[in-house]
């Protein structure tokens, strides 16, 4: 399901003002008795402070890799231990339910390091990082890994420069059960190029998805 995918073109006027001001639009999506409830809202977006990088190296394209949960969270009754982040950009649990596996979209999109602009000569440091923080006491956690400053391959393609970027953020409430995807200051000139052809990105839950079948048991 793509939700509110129109909020991300700054095509809107409204999403322009609201960037200008520093708001964000997150989605919370709630767990009640093991299924999720969606909502939508706003406030201040506060980029991460200390935190830990999950990829150590520029010019990233398309990366895989694993975020260590350092809190104690339940997704579709698996306890997880980490989350796999696969090259399409969702974010996979590490419980396999025989051939199935159940994930997180928060933005789905082909992301890339702004670093590869050939403007920035290839810069030996990247320009868009992945890393993640952990907040709070025990019991009452929240896990929090951010995009910052990350560009789209398809923009950076089609003339070797990044002009569009966005920056978002995942909350995992160790408590509730709660997911938070963040969404701060952005800029998509061209959404049918950089979303190929769709209005926007694909955000979301899913669960039992079959490699075989592509098919999900459920898309929130």
């Amino acid at each position: 399901m793509r939700l509110y995918s129109n909020l991300i073109s700054t095509k809107n006027s409204d999403m322009k003002t609201i960037l200008t001001i520093s708001i964000m639009f997150f989605f919370a999506i709630c767990l009640q008795a093991q299924s999720y409830n969606f909502s939508v809202g706003k406030r201040n977006y506060e980029k991460l402070q200390e935190s830990t990088l999950l990829i150590n190296e520029p010019l990233w394209d398309d990366p895989e890799f694993n975020i260590p949960l350092e809190i104690e969270f339940t997704f579709f009754d698996q306890k997880l231990e980490y989350l796999y982040c696969d090259d399409d950009g969702a974010l996979y649990s590490d419980s396999i339910r025989w051939d199935s596996y159940d994930g997180i979209v928060p933005f789905g999109a082909d992301l890339m390091d702004r670093s590869n602009d050939f403007n920035f000569g290839s810069q030996a440091n990247s320009l868009s990082n992945i890393s993640y923080v952990v907040q709070g006491e025990v019991g009452t956690r929240v896990q929090k890994i951010e995009w910052d400053n990350v560009g789209f391959y398809l923009d950076i393609e089609q003339d070797g420069v990044s002009t569009d970027f966005v920056n978002f953020q995942l909350w995992l409430y160790e408590e509730t059960g709660t997911i938070e995807i963040h969404f701060g200051e952005m800029s998509v000139s061209n959404p049918d190029l950089v979303f190929e052809d769709l209005s926007g990105p694909l955000i979301g839950l899913f669960n039992e998805f079959d490699e075989d079948t592509e098919t999900v048991g459920e898309f929130i």
